[in-house]
């Protein structure tokens, strides 16, 4: 069973790159906590957890890059509710490979991610249904005369 599960009704934002991460973070937080669960090597759910990291990071330019482009109103908020989540994902990474029964840092991982991640989805949804991109301009040359 899932401990995330992607909601398209609610979670869909309607541009494709960013649905496209969420659903692979939601994959990929599904996949640390099972093997979590599960018991997998202390090295392989690092190994996902910093494969999650780096994909967040990524993640979290592309969706700034987005708000940007709209100039969406909430786009300085959501920046830097992206600095405060990875800094505190980051020291939590750093924590989980540094100390030797990682089952609590593990649990406050999936904790932490799960608390702020359904919600943040959710307020990206609410920014960008706010801000729509804006109508394409055709090039010069293509613009019809109305009939």
């Amino acid at each position: 069973m899932d401990f995330i599960c992607w909601d398209e009704e609610r979670m869909l934002t309607g541009v494709a790159v960013i649905d496209d991460e969420h659903r692979q973070i939601i994959r990929d937080l599904n996949q640390l906590c099972r093997s979590h669960r599960e018991g997998v090597e202390m090295e392989d759910v690092n190994r996902i957890l910093k494969k999650l990291c780096r994909f967040v990071q990524t993640h979290f330019q592309h969706e700034e890059a987005v708000l940007e482009q709209r100039r969406c109103p909430a786009r300085d908020e959501h920046r830097l509710a992206h600095a405060k989540f990875l800094r505190g994902f980051q020291e939590m990474v750093v924590e989980f490979s540094l100390v030797r029964d990682a089952d609590q840092t593990a649990g406050e991982i999936e904790r932490m991610v799960a608390r702020w991640l359904m919600p943040h989805i959710y307020s990206v949804v609410a920014s960008l249904q706010e801000c729509p991109a804006p109508a394409e301009v055709p090039p010069a040359g293509e613009i019809s005369d109305p009939p």
